[in-house]
């Protein structure tokens, strides 16, 4: 068995109305039931690559006087992956019903980013007020290294990148090949990234860790803003230089031109939130600049594919196309900038 494998549960997953119900019911004190008419639709389109969402109508009958359960779900239960071979996690949630989806090749303004990085610089600086005790649920340095086993295995970084050059125009081929030589040359840097706060004496902070649209909810508001209603998925946090959350939003969210005009602003508010939040400075702005420098070409790595992927294979209009690869030439473009960067800042970490 495994979990791309369709099962006999709810929308062909290994998680069952049963599960689902008990849980319910254990959390509410209730002895109440879904009925017949109880159903599940797959919200799922743009969410990632292997979860199935499923909006629930629970139909619920037996409702005791005076108890009240909800139509809409909160985050009144879960249940873990137990280990490898567990073919069955579930998190019941709460349901945002005005959410507008912003796919991953799309952009968002910067000045509608700015919830999201005051959000995450927040977490992080409280992240400062927890013991070491109470951060043990994050994960540790290694965490690109077990990110890149995951993702890239056996077959080199050439050939899992091959999907670029059937996006590009030849005449742009050489931009590819120099992309696909820069990630060569950070996929060989990992053990390094492990130690980079020993080596470069980097401050470490929590980290969300997988900053991209479908882990951010948005609304759409009247004026045609959008508007940040949540931050999901946090099982990737980990405790890391802050480069790594704001190099993952300021690659994967902007659009070129913001991120060469605003992104600096960006950094900026994020070190200025962090300082007000927690009440002094950690790491200079400048400490926040190098870090960000460092990891933005990793995100370019683990953010361009998924561009690709989802561009190549979801019904776009001929507009979005276009913005979808300024947006991917603009980030081949400014990584090839800032490794030449990195390698004239940092030429002993750099060196393979």
């Amino acid at each position: 068995m495994a979990l791309y494998e369709p099962s006999i549960g709810i929308l062909e997953t290994y998680v069952t109305w049963n599960d689902v119900e008990k849980m319910m019911q254990k959390k509410f004190e209730t002895k109440a039931k879904f009925g017949e008419d109880k159903n599940a639709t797959n919200i799922s389109e743009m969410k990632g690559y292997m979860s199935i969402i499923a909006l629930i109508n629970a139909d619920w009958v037996d409702v005791e006087k005076g108890k009240n359960v909800p139509s809409k779900f909160a985050v009144y239960g879960l249940k873990k992956f137990i280990d490898e071979n567990d073919m069955k996690g579930f998190l019941i949630v709460d349901f945002v019903s005005n959410a507008h989806d912003v796919g991953m090749y799309l952009s968002i303004p910067a000045d509608e980013l700015i919830p999201l990085v005051r959000g995450i610089s927040t977490f992080s600086a409280l992240g400062e007020k927890l013991s070491d005790n109470e951060k043990k649920f994050a994960g540790g340095s290694d965490f690109l290294e077990r990110m890149f086993s995951q993702l890239f295995n056996s077959s080199s970084l050439q050939k899992h990148f091959q999907g670029m050059y059937s996006v590009f125009e030849k005449e742009k081929y050489y931009q590819v090949d120099g992309l696909i030589e820069t990630f060569v040359v950070y996929q060989k840097l990992l053990k390094k990234y492990t130690k980079i706060s020993e080596l470069l004496g980097f401050k470490s902070v929590l980290n969300h860790g997988d900053l991209w649209q479908s882990n951010m909810i948005h609304s759409m508001e009247n004026n045609g803003k959008l508007k940040l209603e949540a931050i999901i998925d946090w099982q990737s946090t980990v405790i890391l230089p802050p480069g790594l959350d704001t190099a993952e939003l300021i690659v994967g969210c902007l659009s070129a031109e913001d991120r060469r005009e605003k992104g600096h602003d960006l950094l900026l508010l994020y070190h200025k939130t962090f300082i007000n939040v927690f009440g002094s400075e950690v790491f200079s702005f400048e400490e926040l600049q190098d870090s960000y420098n460092l990891y933005f070409p990793m995100a370019a790595i683990l953010i361009v594919p998924g561009m690709i992927s989802f561009m190549t294979n979801t019904q776009i209009t001929e507009a979005e196309r276009i913005h979808s690869m300024s947006k991917i030439t603009a980030i081949v473009e400014d990584t090839l900038k800032i490794h030449k960067q990195n390698l004239k800042r940092f030429p002993d970490f750099m060196q393979i």
